[in-house]
């Protein structure tokens, strides 16, 4: 019995659930995938700008964010029902409405008679239901005017990359502008190095000039120190130095400091 009564209650609550299903569109619109809500296709579920659909992924990803959003307006203007509605509710109500049918039967034969025969009154009831699908009609395109506009701010948020990925990409940006400065800077000390060498070489007999730097090498920006100071000559005592960075900076002194 117990097993009877869950299984029961199983069949139930899977007769509650909706069947969604994505389907390639046919003609014209083939070239792109729709969602199927219980055989009924919804393309709101997947739909693009200017009425474009996408691929299977595109799809799916659109299905996920908004089937909850689109299921309520559809229901709302009383194109879809719940399927528990359906399940649980609409059998009662229909087994009443048949029961207290009987008893409207003699008031529903005395208004089709006054319609058929009363001029003014037929009038009357034209008049109150044309109101009531006017007002039926503005409610549905309000309605829908309201999903069309949550269907685009979902494509718009679609395009914006999130904001995660937007700050994954800064870091990056900025570690890569680092770099190429640090690695600008290791080339300028290079550089710099070279072109002490090449003085070396380059001096006159007699006279050793004799470099040293300090540090030789670090993160940018690297405050280096040249001293001279164990240059020397066979000519007598050392009275001017000459630096330069070959970049107009010059100095005459001793030691001197450079920034890389």
């Amino acid at each position: 019995m117990k097993k009877l009564f869950f299984l029961s209650l199983l069949t139930l609550l899977l007769s509650g659930c909706s069947t969604y299903r994505f389907n390639k569109e046919g003609p014209p619109n083939n070239q792109g995938y729709v969602v199927s809500r219980d055989k009924r296709v919804i393309t709101e579920y997947t739909v693009g700008k200017n009425n474009s659909l996408p691929e299977l992924v595109i799809a799916r990803e659109r299905f996920k964010r908004r089937h909850s959003t689109v299921d309520y307006y559809y229901k709302k203007m009383g194109y879809i029902q719940s399927r528990l509605k359906q399940t649980f509710w609409d059998p009662p109500c229909t087994l009443v409405s048949f029961i207290t049918g009987f008893f409207r039967l003699p008031f529903i034969a005395y208004s089709d008679h006054k319609y058929e025969h009363n001029p003014k009154y037929r009038e009357k009831v034209d008049k109150l239901e044309e109101e009531k699908e006017a007002r039926e009609a503005a409610r549905i395109k309000a309605l829908k005017e309201k999903l069309s506009l949550y269907i685009e701010k979902d494509l718009t948020a679609e395009e914006i990359p999130p904001e995660g990925a937007l700050k994954k990409e800064v870091v990056e940006k900025k570690t890569n502008t680092e770099e190429l400065k640090l690695e600008s800077r290791q080339e300028e000390q290079e550089s710099a190095l070279k072109r002490t060498e090449k003085v070396q070489e380059a001096q006159p007999a007699g006279i050793t000039a004799s470099i040293t730097a300090k540090p030789l090498k670090g993160v940018s920006p690297l405050k280096v120190s040249f001293s001279g100071e164990k240059s020397h000559s066979s000519y007598g005592r050392i009275t001017s130095y000459e630096w330069d960075f070959g970049d107009g900076d010059m100095s005459s002194q001793e030691h001197r400091e450079y920034l890389f």
